[in-house]
């Protein structure tokens, strides 16, 4: 076999290799703790929070054309109600038939470490597979940690209850850790939303002035009907 056919092979054997990574996956989410890197890939487009080497959150979307926002303090969160191993979401948080619609129970870093500025926390849940459909938010939050069903304590909440048949969904639970309350809280509840970075962008607005969102957090968990 000359050599043009043997490059000629290898590049379909490349091509047929990437069409089996790409083309199953709707939803592709990867934790690489090394880096702190969380990347969520829908149809397509890779929606990313990266925790750099200095431990900052940065917004952006990248469909093929990185726009870096800003950059905060990334934080640890975790959602306790959700399987360890898998991440999947326990039933009692959902709004089907199997579940009870109570919020998960969170837990996060009070961000003392970053900022002694720090007064309330905002949370949100959002579906990234269902065009950003918003299922928590609340705000003027001062604890670091509430159990199952505690939230909201002044906002709304909706248990995730994806289509039957849709696929598996991605829920996102976001903290921001705030200097004061912020002059709107953004987002429109149980509907569809613009991007994470629209919501912090109006988040670090109190008072007229920028600079009111110094660190932020992030967990996932998945449900699937």
């Amino acid at each position: 076999m000359d050599s043009s056919k043997k490059i000629l092979r290898i590049i379909i054997i490349f091509i047929l290799l990437m069409l089996a990574l790409v083309v199953p996956a709707r939803i592709v989410l990867k934790e690489q703790p090394a880096s702190g890197k969380l990347n969520v890939t829908i149809d397509g487009v890779s929606y990313r929070l990266d925790r750099d080497a200095e431990g900052a959150m940065q917004f952006y979307v990248d469909d093929g054309a990185r726009a870096r926002i800003f950059r905060v303090p990334m934080l640890r969160a975790e959602i306790l109600d959700k399987d360890s191993d898998t991440n999947v979401l326990y039933d009692t948080v959902t709004n089907t038939d199997a579940g009870e619609n109570l919020s998960p129970a969170l837990v996060w870093d009070s961000g003392e470490s970053v900022s002694s500025d720090i007064t309330e926390y905002a949370v949100y849940m959002i579906d990234v597979a269902a065009d950003n459909w918003l299922h928590l938010v609340d705000w003027g939050l001062t604890e670091t940690s509430y159990a199952t069903g505690a939230l909201p304590v002044n906002g709304s909440y909706v248990g995730p209850y994806p289509p039957a048949g849709s696929g598996k969904h991605c829920y996102m639970v976001y903290v921001f850790y705030l200097k004061a309350s912020p002059d709107e809280i953004p987002g429109s509840f149980d509907a569809q939303n613009g991007s994470i970075t629209d919501i912090a962008k109006v988040l670090d607005v109190s008072g007229g002035e920028s600079g009111n969102l110094v660190a932020a957090a992030v967990d996932y968990g998945f449900y699937t009907r």
